[in-house]
């Protein structure tokens, strides 16, 4: 008899949909069993995830799945993929499944993640730069050393020199922390674990690309070099324009497809690349470990795309055990072993909420939000912007008590007041909010 059972369960754990009312998340958890408990409490109270914005897919042209009998299931907050098996009994007893059809080590999941709604509206800021890759997810260590159940590379280091915006992260000898953009001393605030979403993982470009030049760059001459991971030059575009050119269409098709894109095979070194980009006045940036989408996985309609490998460099991600059986099984005792759960940590963009009064009036501090808002000729702004959160939170004070604030509607559109993100309320005169 063959029957459907998990191979693995993906989570993508966003902190807009995995925050409690006292600001704690769920990365706050140490224990992942912890943290599944949490979305379970999340589950039981319908209240939305992840899964509400995006959609996680296999390309109806990857034979992969099909050929060797695997379905992607939607989850709350992620998806399972679920493979056909024989059940099988093994001499202690334990009930195990052997897939229906061999699942070789090299083997690659590919799943797209496709949008249906914008989730940077509300996700922590990366400096804008001049390229806008795709996320690129995996089990396999080829592009950075992966630690279990993450399937992200590591936060960059902290950059003395580099300007950051406000939300986005930065490792400080180890320590993930956010740019709080409050002009503190130490304007950085520090978070639990490391494992979040970062500028390392978009590094995914379809063959044809918009590279963005800033506009004081007044770059009239460019040439955009592709190298291979042996740094021969794969191939070389050189543009001249009589006026500054800003954003800049840069096309890698060749009749011959020199460009080794991505599209339902397992990753290889072969296909890292190198981009050289020169200008005049000086102008030269590199950027490393790039990959390219293959237009046959679309990847104009998606976000990113998540590898899943059956059995990639590190053994902890491993999809079937030494012998070739799910990790899913029955103890003789008749516990149930869980399938693997590989995880997706996504920081909120953070923003200060700004208060002013739906009559134009002044508003005053009270003893209530001294502590939490700062006076700014009669509109109130918090010291510290806050991460964006679907359920209403209450702000911590110094003598660690909370207080409870208007809190901007989750479908609020941040406003960006200079260099810094701004979700701006207008509310009543209250016992709160007294007029000056």
């Amino acid at each position: 008899m063959t029957i459907y059972k998990i191979l693995c369960e993906v989570k993508w754990l966003h902190e807009y949909y995995c925050t409690l009312e006292k600001g704690e998340t769920i990365f706050e958890k140490a224990a992942q069993q912890d943290r599944m408990n949490f979305l379970f409490d999340r589950f039981v109270k319908d209240l939305p995830s992840i899964h509400e914005d995006l959609e996680f897919v296999a390309h109806s042209t990857n034979n992969t799945f099909p050929d060797h009998y695997v379905r992607v299931l939607p989850a709350y907050a992620g998806f399972k993929l679920a493979v056909q098996c024989r059940k099988e009994k093994l001499m202690d007893g334990t009930i195990v499944y052997r897939p229906f059809v061999n699942l070789p080590n090299e083997l690659c999941l590919r799943i797209m993640v496709r949008p249906k709604k914008n989730i940077s509206r509300y996700s922590a800021e990366i400096s804008p730069g001049p390229l806008q890759p795709l996320w690129y997810f995996s089990s396999n260590d080829l592009t950075a050393a992966r630690t279990f159940p993450f399937l992200t590379a590591p936060i960059p280091a902290f950059v003395n020199t580099q300007s950051y915006v406000q939300s986005e992260l930065a490792l400080h000898a180890g320590i993930a922390k956010s740019f709080l953009n409050n002009g503190a001393i130490d304007p950085w605030l520090t978070l639990p674990g490391t494992q979040y979403i970062n500028t390392n993982d978009a590094l995914l470009l379809p063959l044809t690309f918009v590279y963005t030049f800033n506009e004081l760059d007044n770059i009239t001459n460019a040439s955009f070099i592709l190298k291979d991971s042996t740094s021969t030059i794969v191939q070389q575009l050189d543009l001249a324009s009589p006026k500054p050119m800003q954003n800049v269409t840069v096309d890698f098709h060749t009749n011959k497809e020199i460009v080794k894109a991505i599209s339902y095979q397992a990753v290889t070194p072969d296909q890292l690349y190198k981009l050289e980009v020169t200008g005049s006045g000086g102008y030269s940036k590199t950027f490393n470990n790039l990959l390219f989408a293959h237009d046959a996985i679309e990847p104009a309609s998606c976000i990113g795309v998540i590898d899943l490998v059956i059995k990639p460099a590190n053994a902890s991600f491993d999809l079937l055990d030494a012998s070739g059986y799910l990790f899913t099984r029955i103890s003789p005792g008749g516990i149930k072993q869980p399938a693997p759960i590989f995880e997706l940590w996504m920081k909120s963009k953070s923003a200060y909420w700004q208060y002013s009064n739906n009559r134009q009036k002044k508003f005053k501090l009270t003893p209530a939000t001294t502590d939490l808002l700062n006076d700014n000729s009669g509109v109130l702004v918090s010291k510290n912007p806050v991460p964006m959160s679907y359920t209403p939170v209450k702000l911590k004070k110094p003598d660690n008590s909370f207080q409870l604030l208007p809190n901007p509607d989750p479908d609020m559109e941040v406003r960006r007041d200079g260099n810094k993100i701004t979700l701006n309320m207008q509310v009543p005169q209250s016992n709160l909010f007294p007029l000056v």
